[in-house]
């Protein structure tokens, strides 16, 4: 979604959040949201999620047709449904994302042993605002009666409880070309868990490997 930052990232010159909505190159974003609004040559697009996490280049190009081209190609073609932002400073943008919030992977990441009840496999809090960056899931292993449920849940005030946000349940083997899940970045402050369960399918429980990003100060 298209925006003004807020919080922390403002003192970043934070100018757009966006979605890609269509499969780009390794140096072109495509969002044809970006017709409606300033051009942004000159920033800085840093990647929120997907297999290019975290990489920042500068904007080489009018972005006001929908694509953003950028001067140094990207690790990956950039997927579409992918999250980013532009800033409105160049040279130093990658120096100020680094001392605002570092990007990092998780010590809960790693391989989780199902169970019949949901468990936590992710919780987290910060003193500060930050950004639980997002998890990718691997549902490989799942075969014909297999049935894993995925919850998240989020705290949205000071001294509030986790409110479930969504449910995600998968049944069977999972089609190809779909066989991880993905979960897009959340800002917070207060609080971030994701529950997961084996409904059926067991014994034995499966072992899935999930990894979670997160970016604090």
């Amino acid at each position: 979604m298209p925006g003004a930052g807020a919080g922390i990232l403002k003192k970043a010159l934070f100018s757009y959040r966006g979605i890609t909505d269509a499969i780009g190159t390794n140096v072109t974003l495509m969002c044809a949201a970006l017709a409606t609004r300033p051009n942004y040559d000159g920033g800085q697009v840093v990647i929120l999620d997907g297999n290019c996490i975290g990489q920042s280049r500068d904007v080489d190009g009018v972005t006001t047709g929908g694509v953003v081209t950028v001067g140094t190609a990207f690790d990956h073609a950039i997927a579409s449904g992918v999250s980013f932002i532009i800033l409105s400073i160049r040279s130093s943008a990658g120096d100020v994302i680094d001392q605002l919030l570092k990007l990092q992977r998780s010590t809960q990441s790693g391989i989780k042993t199902m169970t019949a009840a949901y468990a936590t496999e992710f919780d987290d809090t910060d003193a500060n605002p930050w950004m639980f960056m997002g998890s990718w899931i691997d549902l490989t292993n799942m075969q014909a009666l297999d049935v894993v449920n995925i919850r998240l849940s989020a705290v949205g005030m000071d001294g509030g409880a986790y409110i479930v946000e969504d449910i995600l349940t998968y049944t069977g083997v999972q089609p190809v070309g779909a066989k991880a899940v993905r979960i897009g970045a959340i800002p917070n402050v207060y609080g971030v868990r994701i529950e997961a369960s084996q409904t059926a399918g067991f014994p034995p429980f499966l072992s899935l490997d999930m990894e979670f990003m997160v970016a604090k100060r």
